[in-house]
């Protein structure tokens, strides 16, 4: 299971940045908006989304648009998250191809919602972390 979920993640996580760096090198006359802040910026946001979907991983999820069934975090949430990561780039590449200005809130943008993510995952380990401790035989 635990392949399974790396083997998922690692897809993604290169899908993404394949997607970005096709948007990114699609139009190469172009050179204003898509810089190099705003690539690193994507490469930060999927590695913490990424990050943070592996902590979450079979545990309970708090968030309910991303509950499965049985209120764990599963493939329908990895999916949700992987599609809103996609539709957040998508908007964002398209915002700085009409005004290429716009690069460096989209790049901050990313970066915040990095260190959002960032901050769920260490959350996530901490919690999973404490579960284990307490759940964990006492020594005799």
């Amino acid at each position: 299971m635990r392949n399974t979920l790396i083997c998922t993640l690692s897809f993604l996580l290169a899908v993404q940045a394949a997607s970005a760096e096709t948007l990114v090198t699609s139009h190469p006359q172009q050179k204003q908006g898509r810089g190099r802040f705003w690539k690193i910026s994507v490469a930060v946001l999927a590695a913490a989304t990424t990050v943070d979907a592996a902590s979450s991983w079979g545990h309970t999820e708090a968030n309910p648009f991303l509950r499965g069934v049985d209120g764990r975090f599963g493939y329908k949430a990895l999916s949700l998250k992987a599609a809103i990561l996609g539709g957040t780039l998508g908007a964002q590449y398209f915002l700085m191809k009409r005004n290429p200005k716009s690069e460096k809130y989209t790049a901050f943008t990313n970066l915040a919602l990095s260190g959002v993510f960032a901050g769920a995952a260490v959350s996530n380990y901490r919690r999973s972390a404490r579960a284990t401790a307490f759940n964990a035989p006492s020594p005799k």
